[in-house]
């Protein structure tokens, strides 16, 4: 037990701890919430009354590692890695990691929702610490800096749209999409998932990764924890997600969400809010 509270948690573990989550050990000293009890006893009610819910889940504890400078792409690939291609959007690797390119000379790579926290970007970080001198690319430390969350569901677009201009709905947000945008007033990179080629997640369920700086995200879990009451939003485990993704399929019901004009999505050649640099 105490080595398990030597383990690094999220910041948002008093949130959890008081949904009565357990932390289980994960990769070399992380601690990850894999279910709640609460959201089994919950679902299960709103399974049988045929309510599909809006999920909120801290994913905090995953992988992501920011790449930069001009020697990025190749060392990507060199690390058999696919980087996106534009400014904005992201690509899936093969196993399921994402690449998201926030800038010309800048890219964020988000471990598998299923990974188990040994091999992450293992020849990344090995070609990282080999190249930096010589080819001007540079880690950026996004595991300590950002938060990570994951919101799933056919209601989340209505959700965000309480506190984002972005228009993130279906139709209009492509999948894959990233937005460099405000959420609930704070600097934020909302993106979309992509289509996935894995059988074990299906991209007809809504999900957005929501990334903020990290001491911001306990104000942020509980603007969205506020915003989900309107909509039965739950919060579950990272377990929990993978088998609402692998098993849902969308509802149909129409939105409830206030209609408004399309609000564009930021240019593609923006700069990082949180990199400080702009892309050439």
């Amino acid at each position: 037990m105490a080595a398990l509270f030597a383990r690094r948690r999220s910041p948002l573990a008093p949130r959890l701890s008081a949904l009565g989550a357990a932390f289980v050990p994960f990769a070399d000293d992380v601690a990850l919430v894999e279910t709640l009890p609460a959201y089994h006893r919950e679902v299960g009610k709103r399974h049988r009354e045929h309510i599909t819910p809006l999920l909120l889940c801290d994913l905090s504890p995953l992988a992501r590692v920011g790449v930069k400078g001009r020697g990025g792409e190749s060392l990507l690939r060199r690390s058999a890695l696919v980087p996106a291609k534009e400014v904005n959007e992201s690509v899936e690797q093969k196993d399921g990691a994402l690449c998201v390119r926030l800038a010309g000379n800048e890219v964020l790579l988000l471990s598998a929702l299923d990974s188990q926290g040994t091999h992450d970007f293992v020849p990344l970080r090995k070609n990282l610490a080999a190249s930096r001198s010589k080819q001007q690319v540079f880690p950026v430390a996004y595991q300590d800096s950002l938060c990570w969350l994951a919101l799933a569901g056919d209601r989340a677009s209505d959700l965000l749209a309480t506190m984002c201009a972005v228009d993130l709905r279906d139709g209009v947000f492509a999948h894959g999409g990233l937005a460099q945008t405000s959420l609930a007033r704070l600097s934020a990179l909302v993106l979309r998932d992509p289509v996935r080629r894995s059988s074990t997640i299906s991209s007809d369920v809504p999900l957005f990764h929501l990334l903020v700086d990290s001491a911001s995200s306990l104000y942020l879990w509980d603007c969205l924890r506020d915003a989900m009451g309107e909509y039965e939003g739950l919060v579950c485990g990272r377990q929990d997600l993978l088998r609402f993704l692998a098993t849902t399929s969308p509802s149909r019901s129409p939105s409830r969400s206030p209609s408004r004009s399309p609000s564009r999505t930021p240019p593609r050649h923006s700069a990082s809010p949180f990199s400080g640099t702009r892309a050439p």
